[in-house]
C-alpha cells in the first residue's frame, strides 16, 4: 500500500512527476552577481563643502539631487560631519556632476573628489607579475589607475597592488 501526503498524492505519484531539465532549473549566474557587486564599487565621489558651519545635510541632499537630475539616481551618505559620499548608478551621471562642477549648496563651494580603490591580487603564475597584467586587472574591475612599483621590484611578492576607479 503506498502512504500518501502533501495534497493526497502517493509517494509513486510525487516521484513519477519529478523531472531535472534546464527548463526546470534556475542557474545562477556567479560572474554576473560579481560584475553587480563591481559596478556597484563604480562611479562613487568623495566631496566635502569649503565651510567650517554644519551644513544642513537632508536639504543638501535633497537640492543636489534635484539639481543633477541623475538617470538612475545617486544615494549620499554622511561620512562625519561636512564629508559626504556619493554614489552614482551610471557613468553619464558622475561625468556630467564631476565635469559641472563648480558646485555650491548654501553659498559653501563642494570640493569632489573620484573615490579611487587599492586591492591586492594574489595567486598570480610566476612571470605574470606585469605591468600589464596589471592593468587588466585594474581594466576588469573598473578603470585603471596604476599599480604599486613595489609589485615588480620584489622577487618573492605573492600578491600585486592595484590601484583603480
Amino acid at each position: 500500500m503506498a502512504s500518501s501526503f502533501g495534497g493526497g498524492k502517493s509517494i509513486e505519484d510525487q516521484h513519477n512527476s519529478l523531472s531535472l531539465e534546464d527548463k526546470d532549473v534556475d542557474f545562477l549566474d556567479l560572474y554576473e552577481i560579481e560584475e553587480e557587486r563591481i559596478e556597484g564599487l563604480k562611479w562613487r565621489v568623495i566631496g566635502r563643502f569649503l565651510t567650517d558651519r554644519s551644513i544642513n545635510f537632508i536639504a543638501m541632499k535633497n537640492t543636489l539631487a534635484s539639481l543633477w537630475r541623475p538617470i538612475k539616481g545617486v544615494v549620499i551618505k554622511e561620512l562625519r560631519i561636512n564629508l559626504y559620499l556619493f554614489q552614482f548608478f551610471h557613468d553619464l551621471d558622475i561625468e556630467r556632476v564631476t565635469n559641472g562642477v563648480p558646485w555650491t549648496f548654501d553659498q559653501h563651494i563642494l570640493i569632489m573628489k573620484e573615490l579611487s580603490m587599492w586591492v591586492q591580487a594574489y595567486d598570480i603564475p610566476n612571470g605574470f607579475m606585469t605591468e600589464r597584467i596589471g592593468n587588466a586587472i585594474g581594466q576588469h574591475n573598473g578603470t585603471y589607475v596604476e599599480s604599486d612599483p613595489d609589485n615588480f621590484a620584489r622577487v618573492w611578492r605573492n600578491y600585486m597592488r592595484i590601484r583603480f576607479l
